[in-house]
């Protein structure tokens, strides 16, 4: 499996919940259950992520991707359950959609 592009800090003696979402067969390997949010309607859905790696492919990342939502046109994040939904976005990831976000909207 190539290198990712995500580091994650080590947090105690294992790394964060978030390195368990490195990848779409790792999320299925270990049972992770994951949904998308759209930021503007707030609709939301669980994902099925074996049809998702069908598509494009078991190495894909779902870490720091937000995508269109088809309802309204908002950004959708993705989310997994670990105890509760978290984010899986990194301050990076977030910090580059706030800058992206401020420039469209300075057009």
């Amino acid at each position: 499996m190539p290198e990712s592009r995500h580091r994650f800090p080590i947090t105690g003696s294992g790394c964060t919940p978030l390195s368990s979402c490195i990848s779409l067969d790792k999320m299925i390997a270990i049972g992770r259950q994951a949904k998308a949010m759209c930021e503007k309607c707030s609709f939301d859905a669980e994902l099925d992520l074996d049809a998702l790696r069908s598509r494009v492919g078991g190495d894909y990342c779902l870490i720091d991707r937000r995508s269109k939502c088809r309802i309204c046109g908002g950004w959708v994040r993705f989310f997994y359950l670990q105890g509760i939904w978290r984010g899986m976005w990194t301050d990076e990831g977030s910090s580059r959609w706030i800058s992206v976000d401020r420039k469209r909207n300075d057009r």
